[in-house]
């Protein structure tokens, strides 16, 4: 059976063709927005920033966790325990 060559319309993207802007800058403070990206792009470079950002930075870690959703009726819940039922979740 021949295999497809998938990489054929593969276009890499360049990093002159990815522009940023520093919208805040100040001395604990910092955001940075990076566009466009490839879809799944964006997901993989989130990631690996994420990782490196909380592996070099010692001493900062989640302290809390704020989930939502909406229930059967359609009204906005505030999840209040690990052990709560959210409909709709299997």
């Amino acid at each position: 059976m021949p295999h497809k060559n998938l990489l054929v319309n593969f276009k890499r993207p360049s990093p002159r063709s990815i522009s940023y802007e520093v919208e805040e800058d100040k001395a604990n403070y910092g955001k940075i927005i990076a566009y466009p990206f490839e879809r799944g792009y964006g997901t993989t470079v989130a990631n690996s920033l994420r990782r490196v950002l909380l592996s070099s930075l010692p001493g900062y870690a989640i302290s809390g966790v704020s989930i939502k959703y909406y229930d059967k009726s359609g009204d906005l819940r505030l999840l209040t325990s690990e052990f709560e039922n959210v409909s709709g979740a299997y």
